[in-house]
Formats: structure tokens, C-alpha cells, sequence
């Protein structure tokens, strides 16, 4: 099943979905307070050359991650995933996209697959 997901509804679910053991994240941004989201089992992909990534929270994930931290130039995908399901979206791993802070700063939608669905084949 798909659900179109915006806002609040987006931002939660993306929370809980990282919050699994074994969840991947691919996000272009690693913002402050991801450091704190995201579990020792996670498997990590961002982007460093475009300066929206936090620097002291990629030297924390990196120690947490180890070489589950990986980076490339020019990355913008936002895909977030776990055994809850997938989202694809507009939303970084930073406080405007997911409000990690408290109220996210900008509108962002996605869709979600459940765990299970045609996306995971």
C-alpha cells in the first residue's frame, strides 16, 4: 500500500522508519540532531560537497557508522528505509526537512510504501 504523506504525517513517519535497526538512509543533507536519530545499525549515504551537510553531525554519525558513513558529490536523493517501509521524498535528514529541532521550516511531501510492497521486489 502507498499513502501520499506531507508535513507532520511525512516528518513522523520518517522518524520511525530510522529509528529501526538495519534502516538505510540516502539523504543529500545530514543536518543537526540527525546525529541523534539515527541507530548504531544504519547504513548512512550523503552529500559533503555542497555544504548542507552539519559538519560536527557527520563527525558523530562517522563514529558512530564507522563505514556504514558513505558520501559522494553531487548526491540529492532523499530515500529513507526500514522494515516499517520506504519513503521517497523531498524531505533532507536535517531540522528544515524533518524538524529534528522542533517545527520543520519547510513543506515537504513523499510517498510511503509499506514494508512488503511492490517497491521491496
Amino acid at each position: 500500500m502507498e499513502n501520499f504523506l506531507f508535513d507532520a504525517f511525512l516528518k513522523n513517519k520518517i522518524k520511525e522508519i530510522i529509528s529501526r535497526k538495519n534502516s538505510c538512509i540516502a539523504s543529500a543533507f545530514l543536518g543537526f540532531g540527525s546525529e541523534k536519530n539515527i541507530p548504531d545499525s544504519s547504513r548512512v549515504i550523503c552529500d559533503i560537497g555542497m555544504g548542507g551537510t552539519n559538519a560536527n553531525s557527520l563527525i558523530e554519525i562517522r563514529k558512530k557508522l564507522g563505514n556504514d558513513l558513505r558520501w559522494m558529490s553531487a548526491f540529492h536523493p532523499k530515500v529513507y528505509l526500514s522494515d516499517v517501509g520506504c519513503i521517497i521524498c523531498s524531505a533532507n535528514l536535517s531540522n528544515n526537512g524533518v524538524g529534528f529541532l522542533g517545527q520543520n521550516g519547510l513543506i515537504e511531501v513523499g510517498v510511503f510504501h509499506e514494508y512488503g510492497s511492490s517497491v521491496y521486489t
